[in-house]
């Protein structure tokens, strides 16, 4: 007989198959698997739980009877809410078996000093006032010293409650938040794949398990197989059942979600009302994850993914799920429906492991591993990648792809924009990397500017991964240029100018203040592309003649051509090349969480030359003009001053007497083009703790794990990136699991 076999509610031990009722070869499977299981518990729906443990090698089953009349329906219920300090969970390492601190954030403690929904609730009552709610930074009766508290502990570190989604993930936080000695989960990791909670009962809960209410304000869990969907419903204790009703008052609207954390913080899984829709489920897993539930649980979804070569395909399935709570209903499994539709796809495309990088868990390695392949080209599409839901809203990742087409094509650029023609990228002709018909324009005379005249062979590529919040977007190009610059100029004494007397009336002086006026239009290229060139700012300066009227009287102008010294020309002959690396990034740990980070590498080789003009450059640059006007009909002459009137170019940027010669030159600029954290309720800064090169190196698998954990209520502990929403920051090594309605 069985070991300490002293009384009649213990099974016989035995070897080979079972042979016993349903729960026995239930139980005897799953010890007998590769699983590992030594212990497990079964509720039958008589009410007697059923206990089996290997000892010896050999299967030891017991029973223990439900005590009656233990508990009222009026009876209170408690739950922690906040986070709890695992310690640790090494089975060798002491410290594992110390009770788990609890601490709150700035919505716990409103709910505490308003004396609500923390801590112990007599139901249908939600507040407080006649008990205190828990402290901080000491255990509360969620993680208590208790013989349950370290398997929770160890399901609390494995399978945080942000592995769910939906509601599921409520319900997973509720669980943890109620008190140890009613904790009836254990933790499950399959060879290769995430970690799952499993019921003393037998039931799995796992990446595809969400969970409904229907019209009655039942719950069930719904679990999505590749063969068909379970549901399963919720019993609950008597002492919840009196907080349903206000799950229908709307004067608790504000309270719904945390008063139903402590309804399913008191439910568990029927081990007799399990109900299977036979039909087919086209995929259970999406990158690392699985179906993704809404808050509601009447809808899921998952992106199926095809890797291959040259091209993955990839579509986007929907299944909705609803149950009939009308009469006429012989069994269970007909009031329900569940339609699967194609929301998006099927896509051909194609990403790469250095530049398009998707990474995700691999639970057999834990790492990160990267999707794609190394090789291939852009396969333009918008496909999408990822997905989960924020509340009952659909949050899609999608990666854009385009470009990179033969074209010839050529552009010009200024800065400032009058300093020379400019232009986007044109086949035109007439803007040739040694056109120079626009030349003789523009204001080379004013001070500083630069202008590049660029020629491409490809359309510039554009790629990146995008949501609602955040975005790598980009397009990157490549091309060979010429750039031209000035810094300034030093003006030289004046050259010998002739002298020209001039009595018009009614004239003005024209005087360039050296300030800059748009570029407007001076052609329209062939293929639409417009051609601009500006001027300098002409201002009009008002001298009164010798008969008092403005301008008036007679004026005599005195021109000189000035020496002019042109510093700092410089010129350019290169080519400049841009690199655009987008990661999109899913982490362990949280299936409502998403990673966007985009780089740009920029770079230039060039050759070129630099130096100043001579001291005695002449040209026509400039003019200084000297008026000097009459009061007295010519007998006198008063000066008014003098101008200097800047001109246009003419096509000479003048060349240094002894230019400094160089060869290989190089430029490098790295720019963050998104840097983000995503999840269910927000957008987060990412600062990454780490260096990201190595996700870019085109490695199959990255030895990280970007662990994050986010709450129902939208608190975040991430990796680089954080939303503590009062919370402490005190856990460097691993981010706290959330529990209860936090």
């Amino acid at each position: 007989m069985a070991y300490e076999d002293k009384d009649d509610t213990k099974f016989p031990t035995r070897f080979g198959q079972a042979t016993g009722h349903a729960n026995e070869r239930t139980m005897l499977d799953e010890l007998g698997g590769a699983n590992g299981i030594r212990h497990r518990q079964r509720l039958g729906p008589d009410g007697v739980t059923t206990h089996v443990k290997t000892r010896g090698g050999h299967p030891h089953f017991w029973n223990e009877p439900l005590p009656g009349g233990e508990e009222t329906p009026l009876s209170p219920i408690y739950m922690d809410s906040g986070v709890v300090d695992l310690i640790s969970v090494a089975p060798e390492d002491p410290r594992s078996i110390l009770p788990a601190p609890l601490y709150y954030g700035n919505i716990e403690r409103t709910y505490a000093a308003n004396k609500k929904l923390l801590g112990k609730i007599a139901p249908p009552d939600i507040d407080t006032t006649t008990t205190t709610a828990p402290e901080e930074d000491v255990p509360g009766e969620s993680f208590v010293a208790h013989p349950n508290m370290f398997g929770k502990k160890d399901c609390a570190a494995k399978c945080p409650a942000s592995m769910f989604t939906g509601k599921a993930r409520l319900y997973a936080q509720a669980q943890y938040g109620a008190p140890s000695k009613n904790w009836k989960w254990n933790l499950d990791i399959p060879l290769g794949l995430s970690p799952r909670l499993v019921h003393d009962n037998g039931f799995v809960m796992n990446i595809n398990t969400g969970v409904y209410r229907d019209a009655t304000f039942k719950h069930w869990f719904v679990t999505m197989y590749p063969d068909g969907i379970q549901f399963v419903r919720m019993t609950r204790s008597r002492s919840a059942e009196p907080l349903v009703e206000l799950l229908q008052d709307a004067a608790f609207q504000d309270d719904w979600d945390k008063i139903e954390a402590y309804i399913l913080a008191y439910s568990s899984p029927s081990a007799t009302e399990q109900y299977v829709l036979t039909t087919h489920v086209p995929e259970t897993q999406m990158l690392g994850y699985g179906w993704k539930f809404n808050w509601d649980g009447d809808t899921a979804d998952v992106i199926q993914h095809l890797e291959g070569f040259p091209t993955h395909r990839t579509t986007h399935y929907r299944f909705e799920f609803e149950r009939d709570t009308g009469p006429g209903y012989v069994y269970e499994i007909d009031r329900w429906t569940a339609e699967l539709s194609v929301v998006d796809g099927p896509y051909e495309w194609h990403n790469s492991k250095y530049a398009q990088v998707i990474a995700n868990p691999d639970w057999l390695t834990n790492t990160l591993s990267l999707f794609g392949t190394r090789s291939g080209g852009i396969v333009p599409g918008n496909p999408p990648v990822y997905c989960f839901y924020k509340r009952n809203t659909l949050e899609t990742f999608r990666y854009f792809a385009s470009g990179g087409e033969a074209s010839l094509k050529y552009s010009r650029t200024a800065t400032p924009p009058p300093w020379g023609l400019t232009c986007d990228w044109t086949s035109d002709g007439w803007v040739a990397m040694n056109a120079t018909v626009y030349d003789l324009f523009g204001t080379f005379g004013t001070d500083g500017g630069s202008g590049e005249w660029r020629q491409r062979l490809y359309n510039p590529v554009t790629t990146g991964f995008s949501c609602s919040t955040a975005s790598t977007v980009s397009s990157s190009e490549s091309y060979t240029y010429e750039k031209r610059g000035l810094g300034g100029k030093t003006l030289g004494p004046d050259a010998s100018g002739g002298y020209d007397s001039d009595a018009h009336h009614g004239e003005f002086l024209q005087q360039n203040v050296n300030t800059y006026l748009a570029p407007s239009t001076v052609r329209i290229a062939s293929d639409g592309v417009p051609l601009m060139l500006g001027s300098a700012t002409i201002t009009q300066d008002d001298i009164p003649g010798s008969d008092g009227n403005v301008n008036g009287g007679s004026r005599y102008h005195t021109y000189y051509i000035l020496q002019t010294k042109l510093n700092s020309l410089s010129f350019q002959s290169g080519g400049h090349t841009e690199s655009d690396s987008h990661l999109l990034l899913i982490p362990f740990h949280d299936a409502q969480a998403c990673y966007v980070y985009g780089t740009r590498n920029t770079y230039r080789l060039y050759d070129g030359w630099e130096g100043d003009s001579a001291d005695s450059y002449s040209g026509s640059w400039g003019t200084k003009i000297t008026m000097a006007t009459t009061y007295d009909g010519g007998y006198t002459y008063v000066q008014e001053g003098d101008w200097i009137i800047y001109l246009g170019h003419s096509g000479s940027y003048g060349l240094p007497p002894s230019p400094t010669y160089y060869t290989g030159r190089e430029e490098t600029t790295d720019t963050i083009l998104a840097s983000s954290l995503v999840t269910d309720s927000g957008v987060y800064g990412f600062s990454p703790p780490i260096s990201m090169g190595v996700f870019f190196s085109g490695v199959d698998l990255v030895e990280q794990t970007f662990y994050t954990h986010s709450s129902t209520l939208g608190a975040v502990y991430g990796h680089g990136a954080n939303n503590l929403e009062g919370f402490p920051d005190r856990f460097p090594s691993s981010p706290p699991p959330f529990i209860g309605w936090a």
